[in-house]
């Protein structure tokens, strides 16, 4: 019971201290959300200055400069650690207030102070430790991280050339603010909960936000678009509305992670008193009864002892010696017994995780993707594996030693990480070739993902790490597949990656499909490699 109790308190106070840390996330969170909302206003205003805005634009931009410094003494404040990065907003002030800037010039430096905040949102949301509720605050980074790829398609909006044509880079631009937006809004409608991905829902419907859509798409055609002062001041105004709809639905979306946050914080409180206290009565309570029974058994025997004497004696012979006291191990079994248990969780651990790369191993892998694969089976769900080996590993080991070969695993292993899901299993298949399984996940998404991977390898850049690229082949589950036979088809493809030219991803076509119906999907893979290279 003892240990029992030890336990608990051990464990309580993990729970307890990560719904602290999670309160302490979202407060920060908070404050990074206000600030990033008023640059993104201050860098509204300047962009709409700078392209030459009515009178009073100048007025808006000075009251809107006091409402941005507010906000960061409040960061400043809140968090006294932090190095403020806006060191020179005052010399861009000065610069936009005296016209001695360029439109595109303010925006880029806006842009750049606000990703970095964007980027501390991040962190925050990826910090809070498989808490229940990271997938909320991961969500809400995604809200924010919508509102300014947004707020940047208003910006690019007011840089359209005075003759309404837009060059290919305007069009570029554009193109990919509103793709981001777009795909931040996706990210968050799947990881909030009902009701927030409820309340989105409702304001994408709003006339303000279907406005803005028209805009964007306006935008996004071929046609020259007007771009006279007035539709130029009606564009700001309709973005700015969208914008101020999603900023409402950021607050609320806060609102309410920090709300349960806090709710669940004061439960956990509440339930370690309550079990804490209902332990301790227990332990009392047995101490008591193991102490009189204890004192029962002791006396029993000393009447033993006393017997055996009082018979030894009347036959002539010795006393029969009292026992020798034991030393008591049960304190020390008791301290011992908290340790073996880590001790056999980091066993666990390290059977089942890759040394090196602290991805799983296959023992680890297996474990994992056999309940899934059934999971996947019993409810219908889309479930697809993806196989990828590294190009030419032997030629990096041999030009630049296995110490570098290893650094170039880790890199592999720490890009993954960083952009699976949580659902998602990564492992160490042995040498350079890697398996990813993706729950809820089709085969055309699992593509996506493999080409953004591709990508991610062929662009890494770190210092003592050679370039590296990587072959990859994807299979989705199929109704008589088992964990072998979907790895077997995962591999054929990527057998047919490597034989394809490598640094590609190939996605195996069912049996059913024609040979004229997989050379035609092999053709689109590789066109995309090759639009994904030239990119």
């Amino acid at each position: 019971m003892l240990v029992l109790l030890l336990l608990h308190f051990r464990i309580s106070a993990a729970d307890l201290g990560r719904n602290a840390e999670l309160v302490e996330l979202l407060r920060q969170t908070g404050h990074f959300s206000r600030t990033i909302h008023e640059l993104q206003r201050e860098r509204g205003l300047s962009s709409s200055y700078l392209a030459g805005g009515e009178e009073g634009a100048f007025a808006d931009l000075q009251a809107q400069y006091a409402a941005t410094d507010f906000k960061l003494r409040e960061l400043q404040a809140a968090l006294p650690e932090r190095k403020d990065p806006l060191v020179t907003v005052d010399v861009m002030r000065r610069r936009v207030a005296a016209g001695d800037v360029s439109q595109r010039e303010a925006f880029d430096y806006y842009t750049l102070q606000v990703a970095a905040m964007l980027e501390r949102v991040v962190q925050l949301a990826q910090s809070a430790g498989g808490h229940a509720m990271q997938p909320g605050l991961i969500a809400h980074a995604h809200l924010v991280q919508a509102k300014e790829f947004l707020g940047q398609s208003r910006a690019t909006l007011l840089a359209l050339p005075p003759d309404g044509m837009a060059d290919r880079s305007w069009s570029a631009a554009m193109g990919r603010h509103v793709g981001l937006f777009d795909w931040h809004v996706e990210q968050y409608l799947r990881g909030a909960g009902e009701d927030l991905a409820s309340t989105l829902g409702g304001t994408l419907s709003e006339p303000d936000m279907l406005r803005a859509r028209q805009i964007l798409g306006e935008a996004l055609s071929k046609a020259p678009l007007a771009s006279t002062p007035a539709v130029r001041k009606a564009r700001y105004e309709a973005m700015t509305a969208a914008i101020d709809l999603l900023r409402e639905v950021e607050r609320y979306s806060l609102a309410d992670l920090q709300e349960k946050a806090v709710a669940a914080q004061s439960a956990g409180q509440l339930a370690a008193m309550l079990e804490r206290a209902g332990l301790l009565l227990v332990s009392g309570l047995l101490v008591y009864l193991a102490l009189t029974s204890l004192r029962q058994v002791l006396s029993a025997l000393e009447t033993a002892l006393m017997a055996a004497r009082r018979a030894a004696r009347s036959l002539g012979d010795a006393a029969v010696p009292a026992p020798a006291r034991q030393h008591d191990e049960v304190g020390e079994i008791s301290r011992g017994f908290g340790d073996l248990l880590e001790l056999v969780d980091r066993l666990n651990r390290k059977a089942s995780t890759d040394a090196l790369t602290e991805a799983l191993n296959r023992h680890g892998f297996a474990e994992i993707a056999v309940g899934e694969l059934l999971r996947a089976r019993r409810y219908r769900r889309s479930l697809s594996m993806i196989v990828f080996d590294l190009d030419h590993f032997k030629a990096i080991n041999d030009r630049h030693g296995h110490a570098a070969g290893d650094l170039v695993l880790r890199a592999v292993a720490r890009l993954v990480r960083d952009n699976l899901r949580l659902a998602d299993v990564f492992a160490r298949w042995g040498g350079e070739e890697f398996v990813i399984l993706a729950p809820e996940t089709s085969g055309e998404e699992a593509e996506r993902l493999a080409e953004k991977l591709r990508l991610l390898f062929r662009e890494h850049r770190s210092a003592g790490v050679p370039g590296f690229s990587a072959s990859f082949g994807i299979a989705a589950l199929a109704a008589d597949d088992d964990l072998d036979s979907l790895f077997a088809r995962a591999d054929r493809a990527l057998y047919q990656a490597k034989q394809a030219g490598r640094d590609r991803v190939v996605l195996h076509q069912p049996e059913k499909s024609t040979a004229t119906d997989a050379r035609r999907r092999m053709t689109v893979v590789a066109d995309n490699t090759r639009r994904g290279t030239t990119s």
